[in-house]
Formats: C-alpha cells, sequence, structure tokens
C-alpha cells in the first residue's frame, strides 16, 4: 500500500487555562516520538494535528481525503480533551478511514495507537476509540490510586518509565509501518502469535517487559484490541485470538480486579478459565504459562484464593505454573517458544536421568555418574541453593525432561527426603507426559509404604554409600526398550 503520509499524530485543542499546557506536551510528545521513529526508518513522513488545521484553513483540503492517504495514526486523547466536539469528530474520520468495514477480531494490524495522558473511563472516550489498545504515559500511585502524567515540560530529562513507554509504542508502529508497505524488515514475523493476557495494573510494567521481549524474538501480540468489560462480548473474541496462537502468557498480580459483566469473575481469571477450556478441546497441543512473580504481596483477599486455586487445581500437561523473578521466567518461555517452533532440536538418542541431592552430596555419586556416561545416559544435576533464583521452576522443568530419577539422601534430613519425592509424586501435574523409566532412591530412611506404592516399582536402596547391583539393575530399567 502506498501512503502519502507514514504517521499522523492527533491532538485536540481545549479552552481556557490548560490549553497551552496540553498543547506543549502534545508538541513535546512529538517531537520525541519523531526522534524515536526516524532513528528506526529514515525516510518517515509526519503530519501534525496542527498541519492538518492549517491545510483545511489555507487549502480547503477536507480530513477524509487526507486520512486516506495516511497509513499510521497515533491520537493523542486528555480529559481536557473529552467535551471538545471538534475533536471526537477528527478521531470518528479517522477511523472510519481505517477500519469503518474490518471485523475487529480479524484484524492482522493495528493502525491506530491510542495515547492517553491519564485514565479516561469508556463514557467519556469517543465510542469508536473504546476498543483501540491505549499506550499509558501515565502512571498510578500503587498506595493512593492517583494518576500523574509523564512529565515533559520541565527543564529535566523525561523519566526512564516514559522513555520505556516510547520505544514500546514507536516499535509497535515501525512494524505496523513495514507490514502495511510489505517490508521484510519489521522485528516480528507476520504468522507468530502468542495471546499475552492482560493483567492488573501493578503487573503492566512486567507485561510491558514481556511483550518486548516476545516482539526482540519475532512474535505478534494478541490481543490487538482492547478487551470489552462484557464477558458476552469477549468469550468469541479471545477464542478467535487462541486459535491464531501458539500459547498463552498469563500475569498473576496482587489484586484480583472488578467482576466482569454478565460474569463472576474477574478478567484474569475470566481469560484463564477460557483458556483452560481451550487447552482441553485442543488435545494439550495448546499451551498456557501461568508467572506469578516470586515477590508478590498481595492483601486482596480474593486474589489470594485465586491464587492458592491456580497453584492447587491449574497445573497440568498443557499448563505450566511459574513462580519466579522476571528475567528467570523470561529465560523459560523463550526455552518454551523454541521448543514449540523446533521439536526436534529436543529430541535426542540418549537418556536423562535426573539426579536429585543437595550440592555436598555429589562427590559421593562420582562412580555412578561413570556408569551413566558409559551407557551413554546423560545426566541433569539438581541446583538446591537459596540464592538460585527461580530453583523451583528449574526443578519442575528438571522433572518433565528426564527419563529417569534418582534421590540420593546423603547427610540431608528426613523432611528435604520426604519433599523430594513428594516432587516426584505430583511430576504429571508439572506436564510430565510419560512415566518415568525409572526411580531409584538410595536412603538412610525406612521409606513408609504408602509413598512407595506412588513410586512405580521404584528401586530402593537403604544405604549412605552405592551398591553396584543397584547401580546396574537402575541403568538396565533405563536402557531397555
Amino acid at each position: 500500500m502506498n501512503f502519502e503520509y507514514n504517521v499522523f499524530i492527533s491532538y485536540g485543542s481545549v479552552e481556557g487555562s490548560q490549553d497551552d499546557i496540553i498543547s506543549q506536551w502534545a508538541v513535546r510528545f512529538c517531537e520525541y516520538l519523531s526522534i524515536i521513529l526516524e532513528r528506526l526508518s529514515q525516510q518517515l513522513t509526519f503530519l501534525l494535528h496542527d498541519d492538518l488545521r492549517s491545510r483545511k484553513q489555507l487549502l480547503g483540503t477536507e480530513s477524509p481525503v487526507v486520512l486516506t492517504k495516511t497509513a499510521i495514526f497515533v491520537t493523542i486523547i486528555a480529559p481536557e480533551y473529552a467535551n471538545s466536539e471538534s475533536y471526537q469528530n477528527e478521531l470518528q474520520e479517522i477511523y472510519n478511514a481505517v477500519y469503518k468495514d474490518t471485523n475487529e477480531s480479524n484484524r492482522k494490524v493495528n493502525r491506530i495507537f491510542k495515547v492517553l495522558t491519564l485514565p479516561i473511563t469508556d463514557n467519556q472516550q469517543p465510542e469508536c476509540m473504546i476498543n483501540e489498545i491505549s499506550y499509558d504515559f501515565f502512571e498510578i500511585n500503587r498506595f493512593n490510586k492517583k494518576a500523574k502524567t509523564f512529565d515533559l515540560l520541565t527543564n529535566n530529562q523525561p523519566e526512564d518509565n516514559f522513555w520505556f513507554k516510547l520505544v514500546d509504542l514507536a516499535y509497535d508502529i515501525y512494524n505496523s509501518l513495514n507490514s502495511l508497505e510489505g517490508n521484510n524488515n519489521q522485528t516480528v514475523a507476520k504468522d507468530k502469535y502468542v495471546y499475552l493476557a492482560e493483567t492488573s495494573f501493578d503487573q503492566t510494567e512486567n507485561r510491558d517487559e514481556i511483550k518486548r521481549e516476545l516482539q526482540h524474538i519475532g512474535y505478534n501480540i494478541l490481543p490487538l484490541i482492547k478487551l470489552s468489560n462484557d464477558s458476552e462480548q469477549l468469550e468469541p473474541l479471545i477464542k478467535n485470538y487462541l486459535g491464531r496462537s501458539v500459547l498463552s502468557i498469563h500475569i498473576m498480580g496482587a489484586f484480583y480486579g472488578e467482576f466482569l459483566k454478565n460474569s463472576k469473575h474477574s478478567l484474569v481469571d475470566f481469560q484463564n478459565l477460557l483458556v483452560k477450556s481451550f487447552i482441553e478441546k485442543s488435545n494439550n497441543e495448546f499451551k498456557r504459562m501461568i508467572w506469578i512473580p516470586s515477590d508478590l504481596k498481595t492483601t486482596d483477599q480474593r486474589q489470594s484464593l485465586f491464587l492458592n486455586r491456580l497453584k492447587r487445581d491449574e497445573s497440568s500437561s498443557g499448563t505450566e505454573i511459574i513462580e519466579a523473578p522476571v528475567e528467570v521466567f523470561k529465560t523459560v518461555l523463550k526455552n518454551r517458544l523454541f521448543e514449540l517452533e523446533k521439536p526436534d532440536s529436543f529430541k535426542s538418542t540418549s537418556k536423562k536421568v535426573y539426579v536429585i541431592a543437595e550440592n555436598g552430596n555429589f562427590h559421593d555419586l562420582s562412580s555412578f555418574f561413570d556408569i551413566l556416561k558409559k551407557n551413554n545416559i546423560d545426566i541433569i544435576e539438581s541446583e538446591f541453593t537459596d540464592q538460585n533464583a527461580g530453583i523451583i521452576t528449574i526443578h519442575k522443568q528438571n522433572l518433565v525432561r528426564a527419563d529417569a530419577i534418582l534421590i540420593y539422601q546423603g547427610n540431608s534430613n528426613k523432611e528435604w527426603l520426604y519433599s523430594k519425592i513428594q516432587d516426584v509424586i505430583k511430576a504429571p501435574g508439572f506436564g510430565k507426559e510419560f512415566p518415568f523409566k525409572t526411580i531409584g532412591l538410595i536412603s538412610k530412611e525406612e521409606i513408609n509404604e504408602n509413598i512407595i506404592k506412588f513410586l512405580q516399582d521404584a528401586i530402593i536402596q537403604k544405604s549412605d554409600s552405592l551398591d553396584e547391583v543397584f547401580c546396574n539393575d537402575f541403568v538396565k530399567n533405563i536402557i531397555q526398550e
């Protein structure tokens, strides 16, 4: 598609003492955005709201004629513009020029980017703009819930949060421009989608960070429009998005949120329930990742109950719950996407044994490791240290990957031993699709018979040291088909 203008930046005008402040903020915002966009692409043509106004006055050019020749629209919406009839008409003209005959659920590229300087209710926005995803250039105080616009008018440089949000906006515009023009140099691929579920306001920055990471490795992000607060409208839309995606990501925050219309669930909860149902009907081909930040603290009783339910009931072969810092989660996420893209890369002729022991006990197993290596068996070693962030996540991944398990108690206490046995028993809930070929247990403790029943004919050695017969039986169980 050929356009006369690449980007039109639209902002309103208001009357009264606030006019200068709002207009100055909008102009400064335009300057910063154009700088970032020109660094991404050297040949961009911009049209500003004031330029369009001048065209209409001097040349008599009608707005719709100009708008149909424009690729991307950035609309700055401030509370002060809410009652401006002329600006609301302009926004309607923009929407008509872009999306009038487009089904929102099948939209493949965004052409309208809505910038909010402060929170604005749906009732205060033109109806045509309600469903557009907003880029919020304000922050909400977590304690008093008051919003503050990012400061652009002092002599100081804008704060980091402004630049993060501006770069996100610039890259999204850049990708849309390339997609419209049929270029191959956009940072995301055309047909690779991930459903990144909406979350509570306290996790907005983490969601933005994960979104950047996904775009960096070539994925488009759904949803492309703002989700409605009506569950009946949401259900078909989200199902449409899930059908286009390879997996969904759900970020848990500290707050449960308000109930949706026609539902007894919040938006975060409702999305989870829909995805759970979608997985059950897709025979586990679709995957869901639920991330709970390791530093999350909630005083919301409903959210505490919701998180407890997730941890208790939602782990399945199609769902992975990860409680870890954001950097650990991003690493796990990239690994999962790589596995989905290139499953053959993870197929190996070698069997894998996950050896569960505390770090100080591994030296006792050196001879056993030699036997495993001679039989072409790979060794996955556990790392149980307080300093290792995300160790629970890694531990669960190892249980899923392994063909066999060896638990070595050594000088660890009985509580440690039983906790690891319980983890092995719960492996199917972590996503383990096939039973272990064998489970070996070397313990100085007498293991409860009721627990042994759950360990699938485990080989148990009641001793502090390795026995040759035990080692041979263990290896034989692994390599036999």
